[in-house]
């Protein structure tokens, strides 16, 4: 097999591994676990990472499932810009446990979206 071939063949994993990645639920999983946090014992403030690492997670997902730069912004902006106004929210305000939601309801609504196209993709 040609060098090409093989490599070729790696990106076709990678891609493929890069949409399993996608699918999974990490968003759901950082929420309940920030809201067990939360509701459970009082820790809404430090529990506020777990949204910029599901954010990272899904980056690198897109990363892998889609390689080009393009795609992968046009997803994360939207994130990020939501998590950076939760933080400022956050930070000079001191209002951590309603304002989680926009961040959240961003993040969910994109996943949606983009996990919606990649079964519309395999179709």
């Amino acid at each position: 097999m040609s060098e090409a071939k093989k490599g070729m063949k790696r990106d076709r994993e990678r891609m493929i591994k890069g949409q399993h990645l996608l699918q999974f639920p990490f968003l759901i999983i950082a929420l309940v676990g920030y809201l067990a946090a939360g509701l459970f014992m009082d820790l809404w403030h430090p529990t506020w990472v777990v949204f910029p690492l599901a954010a990272l997670y899904y980056y690198v997902a897109l990363q892998w499932a889609y390689p080009t730069w393009r795609k992968a912004i046009q997803v994360v902006f939207p994130i990020m810009t939501t998590g950076f106004v939760y933080l400022g929210i956050g930070l000079v305000y001191e209002i951590w446990h309603p304002t989680w939601l926009v961040f959240v309801i961003a993040a969910g609504w994109i996943w949606m979206v983009e996990s919606k196209k990649l079964f519309a993709d395999w179709s």
